[in-house]
C-alpha cells in the first residue's frame, strides 16, 4: 500500500490500485500497440552484447 495526501487527506491507496492508477497515467503517452517491457528488454539485451 501507498501513502499518499491529497488536499490535505491522508489517504491509504492499495498497491494493486496504485499500480492501475500508475498505468492509467502512462497510457496517455504512449500510442496503442507499443509494447514499452519489449522495447526495454530489446534494448538492454543489445547494450549486454555490446558489452
Amino acid at each position: 500500500m501507498t501513502l499518499r495526501v491529497t488536499d490535505g487527506e491522508l489517504r491509504v491507496v492499495a498497491r494493486r490500485e496504485a499500480v492501475k492508477l500508475a498505468q492509467e497515467r502512462v497510457r496517455r503517452y504512449v500510442p496503442s500497440g507499443r509494447r514499452l517491457a519489449a522495447e526495454l528488454i530489446a534494448e538492454r539485451r543489445a547494450e549486454a552484447r555490446r558489452g
